[in-house]
Order: C-alpha cells, then sequence, then structure tokens
C-alpha cells in the first residue's frame, strides 16, 4: 500500500484588498513553506514537528494545523505570525486532518501502530485539545468534511472502506464500501458526491477514483486515472475534481458533471499533494521527489510556471488560506422604531449578522448603548431603567477572524414618561346650568416631545361612555341633571394625561312654578281713584329661581278700545314690583280688568308667566 495524502481548504469570497492567498506546504524535513502565491515565491519557513504529512486550515484562515507522522502530534501555526502556536498530542501515525466548515473543529486520521488502534482524532481550535476520539480499524489516512459540517468521510487503506462519521456525536454511522487502498477523500460544494482515490499499485482498483453519491452513501462511479493516485481536490463551483497520479507524474482533471477525465497535465516528479485557489483560477501541486510545486492554469489547463517553486525536501500536503479580512454585515431585526418615541424604561433589540466565512451562527457581537464603549453581547440585548430623553443603540458583528464591522446598525429612539396636559378651552362653565340638551367643548394640549397637532384625546362623558375624541367635541340629546366631562391628552409615546381636564354642568328643560294673587282683587266703588293693589308672587324651581319680574300691566274694557293712559300709575316693569295703583273707573256699564303678568326665569334660562288680575265691577 501507499501512503500519500494531502488536504485542501477552499476559502471563498475573499475581497480584493485582502491580497493574493498564501500556500502551505508541508514538507518531510520537518518545515511548512509558506508561498506567497501572487509571486509564486516562498516568503518564510516554519519549523513543525517531525514528519509533517498534511495540512488544513480554518475557514478564517487563522491557523493551519499540520499534521506530524513522526511526532505524533499536531502543529498549530498562526498565519498572521507565522508562529506555532500550539502542538496536539494525537494518536499513532497521524495522516490526515480537515476542518470543520464554522471552524470548530479539526479532524485528524491515525493509522495506528501496524493499522491498530487507529482512528480519528477530534480537536477543539478553541481550546487545542482532543475532545473526541473515533476508534477505527484499517489505516485511516484522508479526510474530508461535508459542506454542512454534518458527515466526515474518512478513507480506511487497508479496510477497503470509507467511514461516515456524525459529527454532532461522533459515532461512526457506516462504512461504505470502495476499491481497494482507498487514500484521499473530497467532496463536492453542493455535498452531493466525495470523490475518493486509491493508491494500490495492482489490482482492478488500481489508477482509479470512486465517486460516492453521499444521499445512499454507495459507489455511483469509477473513474481511470494516472498510476497511484494520491491527493484530490474539487474546485471552488463544483465542476472539476484533480487528481495527482504520484507514480505518472501527472494530474488528472475530471469533470463532475460526467465523471471523464478531460485532461492530463504533466506536474514534477511524484505529485502528492493539491490544492486550488479561492477563484478556482489555479491548482498548486506538490512534488515529492522533485522538491517544487506546480502551478496550473485551471483555464488553460497547463502548467504556467516554467520553474517549479523550490520549497522544503520531500513536500507533502498542502492548503491554502486567504486571510479573512472582510468584515461581517449587521441587521437589527427589532427593537423602538428608528426616531420613534416610547414611554417604555426598557428597550430589547434583536439583531444578526452575515459574514461570507463565518456562518451567522458562529457570529460574536458588540453592543454600545448612548456612546458608551463597546461591550460584548448576545441576541436578544435587553436595557432597562432607561431615563427620559434620546437613546442611541449600536451593534456591530465580529466574525471569526475577528473582524468587526465598521458600519454598525444604529437605532435612534426618545423614552418619554412624561404625560401632557390638557386644557378646556370652550363649553359648559364649570357649575353651570343649561337648558341646552347639546354641549360642545374644545379642547387643546401640550407636551414636551410631542407637538400640539400630534396629540390624540380620549374624551370621557358622565364617567362612563369613553372614546377617542377630536376637538370639537359635541354630545346631543342630553338627559336632564347633572352632568361631567373629562378629555384627556396622549402624547405619541403613549403617556396619557394623568389630570385630566373636567367641566362639570346641569342640564335643566323644567320651567319654574309661578304663582301671583292680587290684593284687591276687585275695585269698587268706581271712584275714578287710584288704589293700591298689591301683589302676591311665589316662584319656585328645582335648581333655582333666577328672577322674577313685573313684565306687563294691561287694561281691558268690554267695548272700549282701550283704557285711558292714566289709570295704571307706579307699575316698575322689569322688576320685581308688587306694589301697583289701578284706577277705580269704568267707561259706561261694562266691567274693567286690569290684568298683572309676571315673569320668573330659572338657573338655566327656563321662563314661566303667570297673572293676576284686578276688576272694576258694574252697577248692580
Amino acid at each position: 500500500m501507499v501512503f500519500l495524502v494531502t488536504l485542501v481548504l477552499i476559502v471563498v469570497g475573499v475581497s480584493p484588498s485582502a491580497g493574493a492567498p498564501t500556500a502551505y506546504v508541508v514538507n518531510l524535513a520537518d518545515g511548512v513553506s509558506v508561498i506567497e502565491t501572487g509571486t509564486n515565491t516562498v516568503v518564510t519557513t516554519v519549523t513543525a514537528g517531525t514528519g509533517p504529512q498534511a495540512v488544513a486550515i480554518t475557514p478564517d484562515g487563522r491557523f493551519a494545523y499540520v499534521v506530524n507522522l513522526t511526532s505524533n502530534d499536531v502543529s498549530v501555526i498562526n498565519t498572521a505570525t507565522n508562529t506555532v502556536a500550539a502542538t496536539v498530542a494525537v494518536g499513532f501515525g497521524p495522516f490526515g486532518v480537515a476542518i470543520t466548515p464554522n471552524g470548530a473543529f479539526a479532524y485528524v486520521t491515525a493509522f495506528g501502530d501496524r493499522c491498530a488502534n487507529g482512528g480519528v482524532w477530534v480537536i477543539s481550535t478553541a481550546t487545542n485539545a482532543v475532545v473526541a476520539t473515533v476508534p477505527l480499524a484499517g489505516c485511516t489516512t484522508g479526510v474530508a468534511i461535508a459542506p454542512d459540517g454534518a458527515l466526515a468521510y474518512v478513507a480506511n487503506n487497508s479496510s477497503s472502506t470509507v467511514s461516515v462519521i456524525e459529527t454532532a456525536t461522533n459515532h461512526l454511522v457506516l462504512a461504505v464500501p470502495v476499491g481497494s487502498s482507498p487514500q484521499g477523500v473530497a467532496i463536492t460544494p453542493d455535498g452531493a458526491f466525495a470523490y475518493v482515490t486509491h493508491s494500490a499499485l495492482s489490482g482492478t482498483s488500481a489508477n482509479s477514483v470512486s465517486v460516492i453519491e453521499t444521499a445512499t452513501n454507495t459507489v455511483v462511479a469509477t473513474v481511470s486515472v494516472g498510476a497511484v493516485p494520491v491527493g484530490v481536490v474539487v474546485t471552488p463551483n463544483g465542476a472539476f475534481a484533480y487528481v495527482t497520479n504520484s507514480n505518472a507524474n501527472t494530474v488528472s482533471m475530471i469533470e463532475t458533471a460526467t465523471n471523464t477525465v478531460v485532461a492530463t497535465l504533466d506536474v514534477g516528479v511524484g505529485p502528492l499533494g493539491i490544492a486550488v485557489t479561492p477563484d478556482g483560477a489555479f491548482a498548486y501541486v506538490t512534488n515529492s521527489n522533485s522538491d517544487s510545486v506546480s502551478v496550473i492554469d485551471t483555464a488553460l489547463k497547463t502548467v504556467v510556471t516554467t520553474v517549479p517553486v523550490e520549497v522544503g525536501a520531500g513536500p507533502r500536503g498542502i492548503a491554502i488560506a486567504n486571510l479573512d479580512t472582510t468584515p461581517p454585515e449587521t441587521s437589527i431585526e427589532s427593537g423602538p422604531a428608528e426616531g420613534s418615541l416610547t414611554n417604555s424604561p426598557q428597550a430589547a433589540f434583536t439583531f444578526s449578522g452575515t459574514d461570507d466565512r463565518t456562518p451567522a451562527t458562529a457570529l460574536g457581537f458588540n453592543c454600545s448603548l448612548d456612546g458608551a464603549a463597546f461591550v460584548a453581547c448576545v441576541n436578544p440585548q435587553t436595557y432597562t431603567g432607561l431615563a427620559d430623553g434620546q437613546h442611541a443603540f449600536m451593534v456591530r458583528a465580529v466574525d471569526a477572524a475577528g473582524n468587526v464591522d465598521p458600519t454598525p446598525a444604529t437605532r435612534t429612539w426618545t423614552v418619554d414618561t412624561t404625560p401632557p396636559d390638557t386644557s378646556l378651552l370652550s363649553g359648559p362653565a364649570e357649575g353651570s346650568v343649561t337648558a341646552s340638551v347639546q354641549a360642545t367643548f374644545t379642547f387643546a394640549g401640550t407636551d414636551d416631545q410631542t407637538v400640539s397637532s400630534s396629540l390624540t384625546f380620549i374624551c370621557i362623558l358622565d364617567e362612563v361612555t369613553s372614546a377617542v375624541c377630536a376637538s370639537p367635541q359635541t354630545y346631543v340629546g342630553l338627559t336632564e341633571g347633572r352632568h361631567a366631562f373629562t378629555v384627556a391628552a396622549i402624547d405619541a409615546a403613549g403617556n396619557t394625561d394623568s389630570t385630566p381636564a373636567t367641566r362639570t354642568w346641569t342640564v335643566d328643560t323644567t320651567p319654574p312654578a309661578l304663582s301671583v294673587a292680587a290684593t284687591p282683587s276687585a275695585l269698587w266703588p268706581p271712584n275714578h281713584q287710584l288704589i293700591e293693589v298689591t301683589v302676591a308672587v311665589s316662584a319656585t324651581d328645582n335648581v333655582g329661581v333666577a328672577s322674577v319680574v313685573l313684565s306687563k300691566v294691561e287694561c281691558s274694557e268690554l267695548g272700549q278700545a282701550a283704557c285711558p293712559a292714566d289709570v295704571i300709575q307706579g307699575a316698575d316693569i322689569g322688576t320685581l314690583d308688587t306694589q301697583i295703583f289701578l284706577r277705580s273707573e269704568r267707561t259706561g256699564g261694562s266691567e274693567r280688568t286690569y290684568t298683572l303678568t309676571y315673569l320668573a326665569t330659572d338657573l338655566a334660562g327656563n321662563t314661566v308667566t303667570a297673572t293676576a288680575t284686578v276688576v272694576v265691577g258694574r252697577l248692580p
């Protein structure tokens, strides 16, 4: 069997300002060569463990995990400084490595001592500690993680199977039978297919690649390639799979739609590892026996470097990192509306973020209230005890690479717990009495935040009927009795005047009771004398008598057009005159009648009249 493997991490969605990607090449000479792909030059070499074999890079490009075959450990390289940040011990014979799409875990294969006690070691990238071990038999080599992170596919070189591991539980789901000596594994971006190389030197599986349909976990195609295929990678668009043929010194280009080889490209001696740039434009191939890296233009299907890029002795695995310098975007989903008024001293906000690499569920957030320093926060974020006045909330997402949204999502609003004031401008006067069964009120309000024209009002009549109202407010068909009108202004924040304007008045449509009696009621003899007549006046009312006045004194005599002008004297019309002088006389033989009319008015303005008569009789 042949133990050669490479792992590739393809990073997409990189902004032009991020610069050219960086290739990390592991060499048996215990070093990791760092190649700047923009110039295809080695910019530094990082010393790792003993016998580096494979490398994978976290989705944010911040760390490279290097598997060291001889020292049985993993070197964690900080790509910003290109120094080893941690060393993690794993099982015997570590060989392959893959990082979950969320960057949380590194899955490291180890084939064990003589293919015994091997399996997968799961490293938490947060702590760089082994958190789980999945025992597997059969010399585990290559490993790849499905794009959704749910499953890991592990090649078992000596058992001719590919193990499928559920990453949530790190339990073995099943083993998929494939050809002999499976070694490298790569999964299409849509997660539909896994491409597995077979490094067998002979037999029916020699020089081939098995295609596993992940929905059924069965081999649906076998593709013939060059001698001893080892490394495999799928382009970011999923259109092609590239396979290194270590004994043929070639790379096979497989069209995934048809699973046919569409090109065979000559590279250096002993090609093993292969990785593709994030844009899919170039493939980088490590040549283990010529100590070089060949650069393939994927569009031209040709090697474009005339002089191989020199690296350390025996280059093996390769991965391409592109530091994530693109910040996430932040959105506020709910909370007080922009520019709104509220009477609540509490505000709760929900928010979310998007990023080109970090899953939305893995983003962190920083929050700031009213210009204070940003602090870490979680969704939802609630503030209590807010003072009256304007407030400003800002939230910014932070991706796994530490990039912070430079344009935080903001929301400004105003807390207003001060109620408005209400004034009655017109209507029945307080405590008044009216005969009208209709009442019209005009009113207005003032507030510290809401302009008067934007205030709303609620009206209450007789402490029973309440409704939203507007000035003027008219009530009709009012019953007799006392009435109370209340109006309260409501501001835009929802505060209601706690001391509303009130007005009480009484409706009275019943006139007063009035009685009058004249003494004497008859004058005799008709001797032409002025006789003083006294009138007794009595007026009562349910709400009160406002006035009683003598409204008129009339004289009438049968058969006469009018009485003489001097027959009534001392009558003070318009006053409560109860002493009047009447002349005791008549013309001819007919009676003369004096009629005294009094007018009573109550407090509501209701009126009533009553009369008393004084007669000058006829001769017997």
